[in-house]
């Protein structure tokens, strides 16, 4: 939707000049009031309540100020909202998102080369790797981008990760980003309906539903107790993330799940393909990056039980 370019100019200048908005705004109401309480005497209404010709004249264009007023908030918070899913939007928020996680990772990287300046029996691997760390970051910074881009509130919006290493026999919860009160673990895992357990069983790479009572219905979903108290209004998406090529030595699948929001409308397919396609593409190749690492740090570490003493690592 395009908004005409002079309707939208005024209005930002109102928005700018938030005085004349107020005075624009609030007018019509003291005009009306003023009617009401002395309109007959200064001549503006006959003694039965109607208008005179003056205060015609001077009522209707208030009113229409105040209706084409109206009208232009209305058009520019549309413009507004549908702005968001634009290309550059969405670009912004992602670049500020992974940018604030690498700006992190980066700080703890020049501070390790600071404080080891001259230490000898350092093991640089094992200490400035920090993939948990990482992995945390990227979820949080996920939760915002979506929170930013569709107008959720970011307690509304929960992610996790699921893993499995090659040399672990049973799945686990690596992070959790406000899930803490859904399903259990062994639910999400032994019941062959839930979303995440379809990935587990290689029968999608991905599976997305926009409401999740499309999920329950098609038995692919199992709501959890956050669910049952927004009436299973929200979306589910989960995501293969496995790394290890073909023999995928880390499994993993992240889920992202809303409360009481869609993510997007039902049925807006372009907005469904643009959170597939790009949104949550430069996060998913962060945390493949970060879950190679943490399996290279866990294998290491299980085969290098006798390493010298490392300095103490600095979280960021």
């Amino acid at each position: 939707m395009k908004v005409p370019s002079m309707p939208r100019g005024l209005y930002d200048h109102f928005i700018q000049h938030w005085i004349q908005s107020a005075i624009i705004l609030t007018v019509p109401s003291y005009w009306f009031l003023l009617l009401r309480v002395g309109g007959t005497r200064l001549g503006l209404t006959t003694q039965s309540g109607g208008l005179t010709t003056t205060g015609h004249w001077i009522t209707w264009p208030l009113f229409a100020l105040s209706l084409i007023f109206a009208l232009m908030k209305t058009a520019a918070d549309r413009y507004n909202d549908e702005a968001k899913m634009t290309g550059g939007f969405i670009l912004e928020r992602l670049l500020d998102s992974v940018n604030a996680v690498n700006a992190a990772k980066m700080r703890r990287f020049s501070d390790y080369v600071e404080r080891t300046h001259g230490v000898a029996h350092i093991v640089p691997f094992r200490d400035i790797v920090q993939p948990e760390v990482q992995i945390v970051a990227l979820l949080e910074n996920l939760q915002v981008a979506l929170s930013e881009i569709f107008g959720i509130d970011r307690t509304q919006i929960g992610l996790s990760i699921l893993c499995k290493a090659e040399s672990e026999g049973h799945w686990r919860f690596l992070r959790t980003v406000n899930t803490e009160l859904d399903l259990r673990l062994e639910d999400v895992v032994a019941n062959p309906s839930t979303t995440a357990r379809q990935i587990i069983d290689n029968k999608y790479d991905i599976r997305f539903f926009v409401d999740k009572r499309e999920g329950i219905q098609k038995q692919q979903y199992v709501p959890g107790l956050r669910d049952v108290q927004f009436e299973n209004i929200g979306s589910i998406l989960c995501k293969d993330i496995s790394v290890g090529g073909e023999h995928r030595n880390m499994r993993a699948v992240l889920s992202i799940t809303t409360y009481g929001k869609f993510l997007c409308p039902p049925g807006n397919e372009v907005a469904k393909s643009k959170i597939k396609n790009y949104i949550l593409p430069p996060f998913e190749t962060q945390l493949k990056l970060e879950l190679t690492l943490l399996h290279l740090k866990e294998s290491l570490e299980s085969k290098c039980q006798a390493c010298p003493a490392l300095p103490q690592a600095v979280h960021v």
